[in-house]
């Protein structure tokens, strides 16, 4: 696998964290990967920039097709709380 098809797949497999689809048990730490990996979309952070920039994908084309895929009720922004009110 090439470097480029590597943090291609990271970028991929946080889209699908920060969608809510992260391959664990929906417990406390199901909640904090979802809510991780929504952050590092939400703050482009230095990790976040070196790994697309290693991906060959602009970052701020990154965060704001993540921003949107998330919100158009495919991939809604995560938040735990709203599992717990929904659960009472």
């Amino acid at each position: 696998m090439s470097e480029v098809a590597l943090f291609r797949a990271i970028i991929l497999r946080a889209l699908q964290d920060a969608g809510g689809n992260t391959g664990m048990s929906q417990d406390g730490r199901h909640d904090r990967l979802v809510v991780e990996a929504q952050n590092w979309f939400r703050e482009m952070g230095s990790d976040f920039q070196k790994a697309c920039g290693l991906a060959g994908i602009e970052p701020e084309f990154v965060a704001e097709r993540a921003k949107w895929r998330m919100q158009d009720g495919y991939h809604r922004l995560y938040d735990p709380s709203e599992r717990a009110a929904n659960a009472a």
